[in-house]
Formats: structure tokens, C-alpha cells, sequence
């Protein structure tokens, strides 16, 4: 195979393990959560991630595009790569997952009703460890679906804050990997689409 073949592969690698840095950045950084920093100190970050992320994703939009054979293990790599990094990042921005795990534990651990009590009726709230203070005056938002899987995934968890998280988070890979493979599925039944 000539050299030149390698070249797109070789710049969309280029271009993940870039990406994975930033992403392992991010991690990092929010090791402790995003109440250790200022406010700008959060934000001149958040402009410098954005916009690298945004430049990274176009560049590998760019190189997926142009090849006529898009390397699907590749993308396949640096996706799970990306999943791990997002996997072990403290929620920073938006931290509803806080109010997921409140509303499961509301129900395991007090047999109470989301939508009737507010988590505030919960008596001594502050001194579960379960429980972060995320909406805790208003009654459940959420539909009742997704309020029962947060009322199994509390009571899969065992009352350990972290496993509830990481739980949520397989949720969310679970649903991103199910939407993927319907769009994979989609775009290839419609021949000027290309899937990748």
C-alpha cells in the first residue's frame, strides 16, 4: 500500500489523540469539581476546551468527509477513548445526573413520592451523603419512566453516591451507543448519505 493511502488514517489519529488530550485535560481539572475554582478560572477554561473541541471535531468532520473509505475502526478507537475520559469527569457544568440520584434516593431510601414532597421535606437532607443540593424545593420535573430508572439505578447502587453516578453514566453511553447505531442505520439506507 502506498504511503499516501496512510496519510488520511495518520491525520484523523493525529487528530483524536488531540482531542482524547483535551478531554483528559478536562478531567483532570475537574478531579475535585468546579466548586475548587473562581468563576473565571472556570470560565477561561470552558472558552479554551470549547473551542479546541470545536476546532478538533472539524478538523476530523473534514478528514472523515474527504476519504473515500472513512477508517471506521478509528473513529470507533477514539470514541470509546473519549467515553472513558467523559466517564471519570466530575459532572462541572451541567449537573442535573445530582438531581437524577437525588430523586432515585428520595424514593429508595425515604419511600417518598418525588412528585408529592420536595427533597426539602426530607428531614436532616444536608447530612445524607446521597443527596447534593439540586433542585430540592420543587417537586419532581422528570417523566415517570426515567423517574423509576433513577429509583432502580439508587436502589442497584446500594447507597454509594459514586456507583450511582457511574450507573447513570453507563445509561447515557448505553442510550449514545443506541442512537448512533439507529443514525448508523439510517444514513445507510439513503445512498448520497455517507454513515461515518
Amino acid at each position: 500500500m502506498p504511503p499516501e493511502s496512510n496519510a488520511p488514517s495518520n491525520s484523523l489519529v493525529i487528530t483524536g489523540v488531540l482531542t482524547a488530550a483535551v478531554y483528559l485535560l478536562v478531567c483532570v481539572f475537574y478531579r475535585n469539581g468546579p466548586q475548587v475554582y473562581s468563576r473565571t478560572e472556570r470560565e477561561l477554561f470552558a472558552w479554551f476546551f470549547c473551542i479546541s473541541l470545536l476546532l478538533l471535531f472539524w478538523r476530523g468532520y473534514q478528514q472523515v468527509n474527504r476519504a473515500d473509505k472513512p477508517p471506521l475502526r478509528i473513529i470507533i478507537y477514539f470514541a470509546a477513548v473519549f467515553i472513558v475520559f467523559a466517564f471519570f469527569t466530575v459532572p462541572f457544568h451541567s449537573t442535573d445526573v445530582f438531581g437524577y440520584i437525588n430523586r432515585g434516593w428520595q424514593q429508595v431510601h425515604y419511600g417518598q413520592n418525588p412528585y408529592v414532597h420536595p427533597l426539602s421535606e426530607v428531614p436532616n437532607w444536608q447530612t445524607d451523603p446521597m443527596i447534593r443540593e439540586h433542585w430540592i424545593y420543587n417537586p419532581n420535573p422528570y417523566g415517570f419512566l426515567f423517574t423509576l430508572l433513577a429509583r432502580l439505578l439508587a436502589r442497584l447502587s446500594g447507597g454509594n453516591w459514586w456507583v450511582t453516578l457511574a450507573m447513570f453514566k453507563a445509561v447515557n453511553v448505553a442510550a449514545f451507543a443506541a442512537i448512533a447505531w439507529l443514525l448508523w442505520r439510517a444514513a445507510n439506507r439513503v445512498p448520497y448519505i455517507k454513515p461515518a
